[in-house]
């Protein structure tokens, strides 16, 4: 019995280390790259719905963020009240009034908890620092694929890369409408 304890041990010790390296067969990723991955996308959901807009912002791609920024500058100027790119930028970056418009704005047209609670995801890709999550709203046929970068370390949400094919900021989350 002493003899066979260590033996025992060794294997739990064996299977806990060798579950740990195993790899995703579809990606050939470990699954902590995959956790983070799925918990970043999941992350900047949430702070859509909890209002924590620092942390959407903080999430997005810098594609993404310099989109916006450019955008909503081109529509300051449009209407005859140019405000600074860096005032834009520190406006999300500190969740001020813009930001909050924008965020806000973009929930009338979009309800996180479709994609955080009445929706299947799946990991379309990981390749290097693009991957894809593959999101299926429940009562509709066709899945948006969610496109993510991994940018200084973090994965972040690729919101322009993804939706702003669709004219207008206004149209953002239109994706989820049935």
């Amino acid at each position: 019995m002493k003899k066979i304890l260590p033996f025992i041990a060794f294997l739990i010790l064996l299977g806990c280390t060798s579950s740990s390296m195993q790899h995703d067969r579809n990606t050939g990723k470990p699954p902590g790259d995959i956790n983070t991955l799925l918990y970043s996308a999941e992350d900047f959901f949430l702070s859509i719905k909890e209002s924590v807009f620092e942390t959407s912002w903080d999430l997005l791609s810098e594609k993404s963020k310099n989109r916006i920024i450019n955008e909503i500058y081109d529509t300051s100027r449009d209407n005859g009240t140019e405000i600074e790119k860096d005032d834009i930028r520190r406006s999300f970056r500190q969740n001020g009034i813009m930001a909050s418009n924008f965020w806000n704005a973009a929930k009338t047209r979009f309800d996180p908890d479709i994609v955080l609670e009445e929706s299947q995801w799946e990991i379309g890709f990981i390749k290097n620092r693009k991957a894809e999550i593959i999101i299926t709203y429940k009562k509709s046929s066709r899945p948006s694929k969610l496109k993510m970068y991994k940018e200084s370390g973090t994965w972040r949400v690729g919101l322009v890369e993804t939706f702003w094919s669709r004219r207008y900021m206004e149209s953002l989350f239109s994706f989820f409408r049935l």
